[in-house]
């Protein structure tokens, strides 16, 4: 690597000259780099028939807009293919079934594959002294981000939601606040890379009944979050269902507080899409519901320390500074001190290519009786 200042000579970098680190950046996950995105403001994507079976896909404005963008997409899964439409026929692997497959196939260690989901019953050392379920999560509601806007991993200690439904027909409105507890418990190694555990509290703070109860878990790396159906249901249950409902996302409140709640239709006539309950608590059974993202990026960062002496760089191929003839400099002052002002630094690896360009804060002076040191930082 060599610098070149005024294009009048190029200086080589030893090793001693440079360093490297890498920076952790993060910033709001959604649209515009934002970190919350309201209930006020979730809509759905169409899809075609046969993929709202299996998931909804959320935009963060109204479809009909130009700037609707995808923001990440919700599901739900079920062990037994419960809440797909199996007709009485056992042998069909029904949607909520291959999600479940798929969920265990991706983010499961291989010989965990067939024990499912210990969510509400705990795992990895972690059992809840409260839990709805003592054996594996049958049913999982999930989110699924994108990877183009979570870049590396999704940021832990920030992620939140705030979950609004109905505690049963005709009753209150219930809210649940949900955060990840990376600040005072260390993530889980898996598979799929890093795993923490959602529970109750918000913005990484974490309330007291989080010790005892465990709602989900956020595989960072994958850009995941499980939450368990079971303990969903416990705290939101919604309206009771008769069996052949199916949830549905509508702008009328009253027609989406009939799947405001967790309590999933099992039903294996007509396909239930349950994804959606979790979508309508995201939105809130009175607009207030929200959820929190960050993404997080590792940079790469190269310090340059880039050395000036005094006899080097002292001049300028500006055809200004010199005249005549023979090429003198134009300015009498200037003999025997030349001045010269950096505006700028290109740097070029060992072949000559350009490989960066930056402008100084300030003009840099120099001269016979000056050292100077541009510290040139490389974000990769």
């Amino acid at each position: 690597m060599a610098i070149n200042l005024g294009g009048a000579t190029l200086l080589p970098l030893g090793a001693e000259d440079k360093s490297i680190d890498v920076v952790k950046t993060t910033a709001g996950y959604f649209t515009g780099n934002a970190g919350t995105l309201l209930g006020t403001n979730i809509h759905t994507k169409s899809l075609s028939a046969d993929q709202s079976k299996y998931y909804a896909d959320v935009v963060q404005t109204h479809t009909l807009s130009s700037s609707a963008e995808s923001q990440f997409s919700v599901f739900y899964a079920h062990s037994g293919g419960s809440g797909s439409a199996l007709n009485g026929t056992s042998s069909i692997y029904g949607e909520t079934q291959a999600m479940y497959g798929q969920m265990s196939t991706y983010l499961l260690a291989e010989n965990d594959v067939s024990g499912g989901f210990l969510i509400s019953a705990g795992d990895e050392g972690l059992t809840p002294a409260s839990r709805a379920q003592t054996t594996k999560d049958d049913e999982l509601y999930g989110i699924i981000f994108n990877r183009s806007k979570y870049k590396d991993r999704v940021n832990t200690g920030t992620f939140s939601m705030t979950l609004q439904g109905f505690a049963s027909t005709g009753g209150s409105g219930s809210t649940l606040h949900l955060t990840d507890d990376s600040k005072t418990v260390a993530p889980v190694s898996t598979v799929a890379g890093d795993r923490v555990n959602l529970v109750s509290g918000s913005d990484g703070n974490i309330s007291a009944a989080a010790t005892t109860k465990r709602y989900g878990v956020l595989y960072a790396d994958a850009g995941i979050a499980l939450l368990s159906g079971t303990e969903l249901s416990a705290s939101i249950p919604g309206p009771a269902n008769s069996p052949n409902v199916t949830a549905s996302f509508s702008v009328t409140a009253a027609t989406r507080a009939t799947s405001s709640g967790f309590a999933s239709n099992l039903d294996t006539v007509n396909n239930a899409q349950n994804h959606l309950r979790l979508l309508n608590c995201i939105k809130g059974s009175s607009g207030g519901g929200q959820i929190k993202v960050r993404s997080e990026q590792d940079k790469n960062r190269k310090y340059h320390f880039c050395r000036i002496n005094p006899g080097d760089l002292n001049f300028s191929n500006n055809p200004t500074f010199t005249s005549g003839s023979r090429n003198e400099l134009r300015h009498t002052s200037m003999h025997g001190d030349p001045v010269v002002y950096a505006t700028g630094i290109n740097m070029y690896d060992v072949d000559g290519d350009l490989v960066a360009s930056g402008k100084l804060s300030k003009p840099l002076s120099n001269n016979y009786g000056v050292v100077a040191i541009i510290k040139a930082v490389l974000d990769f």
